[in-house]
């Protein structure tokens, strides 16, 4: 049989939906016949796991708090160096900052705010300061005469206001402003967006952005499946052992 041949023989038989083990098609499941192939059924579902699906996931999974916990621990383990010019008193100063990081806690607040980001698709640090000003109006940096603490808050205890329809304006599609709950917020009715310093999860897409109330999504979407599985697939052994 010559080439020309052979070839429109197979080729009518791809067409016809005959058997082919060259081919990509499967008689038991139709893939790869036309009008039957089974992958046309088949579509993306974004998983969305509420507040307490991830914390459930988070305490009693080992891979979720590696997972979570593992990049801030190590992009805050150096934090930072103060470069003093020693002539001009300096050093004081940065004996200053170093006294001011201690008491705010602050490499501790940033990784727990990092980690909370991982954990629930964002979180915030509300810096509280005495700068002569309702919380809810825009933090005015040269009037602040003493930083009084940073407060971790996640996602779901920082609940957005108005959004941002300024293109010119660098909060351009973010809350203006957030209230408190989940906690006791005696005195704080409205947090203006400049007092909330944000810590983002893994990025959405713009629409899933919006549908997720402005925040991110939690990094143990991607990996909650696969850590289920291996969790399972280990007790099995685990007790096929004993």
């Amino acid at each position: 049989m010559n080439p020309i041949s052979s070839t429109l023989q197979l080729a009518s038989k791809i067409k016809t939906g005959i058997q082919n083990f060259d081919g990509l098609e499967n008689m038991l499941t139709g893939l790869g016949i036309e009008g039957k192939d089974k992958r046309t059924g088949g579509a993306y579902k974004q998983s969305r796991y509420s507040q307490n699906q991830l914390e459930n996931f988070h305490d009693s999974s080992d891979i979720a708090k590696v997972v979570t916990n593992k990049v801030p621990e190590l992009g805050t383990k150096k934090w930072i160096t103060h470069k003093v010019d020693k002539d001009q008193g300096g050093v004081e100063l940065a004996n200053k900052f170093v006294d001011e990081d201690e008491r705010l806690k602050t490499k501790q607040k940033f990784a727990k705010a990092w980690k909370w980001a991982r954990l629930y698709g964002g979180a915030g640090i509300y810096i509280s300061v005495n700068d002569g000003l309702d919380p809810s109006e825009p933090l005015n940096v040269n009037r602040i005469s003493r930083i009084n603490s940073l407060t971790v808050l996640h996602r779901y205890e920082l609940q957005r206001g108005s959004l941002n329809a300024d293109i010119d304006d660098p909060n351009f599609g973010l809350p203006d402003s957030y209230t408190i709950s989940g906690r006791v917020t005696q005195g704080v009715p409205e947090i203006h967006h400049s007092r909330i310093l944000r810590f983002e999860g893994e990025e959405l897409s713009q629409q899933g952005f919006e549908k997720n109330d402005y925040w991110n999504d939690s990094t143990l979407t991607i990996i909650h499946d696969i850590a289920r599985d291996y969790d399972s697939a280990y007790n099995s052994i685990l007790h096929a052992l004993q």
